[in-house]
């Protein structure tokens, strides 16, 4: 649902800009292709005045890959306190 909204919210950013938002998407997705679907990649858009962008992809938060390297679905409630497994 979140991914959903942010998409939405992000579409309705580059309209707002005058930008080709299907020239984003398709870029955005063959360059995204070998990445696992729900991987969360930050993207950096800079619009210009000529409606053209450039965006640059940003590596997932740290914290997303230690736990997709341990396999663990969320951290401690309390860090420092308890250990999940």
């Amino acid at each position: 649902m979140c991914a959903k909204f942010f998409f939405i919210y992000m579409c309705t950013c580059l309209r707002a800009q005058g930008l080709n938002l299907m020239e984003f998407c398709k870029s955005f997705n063959d360059k995204t292709k070998d990445f696992k679907e729900s991987t969360p990649i930050p993207v950096v858009i800079t619009a210009f005045s000529d409606r053209t962008f450039t965006y640059e992809m940003k590596t997932p938060k740290t914290t997303y890959l230690i736990k997709q390297a341990t396999g663990i679905k969320h951290g401690a409630g309390r860090p420092g306190d308890e250990v999940r497994v």
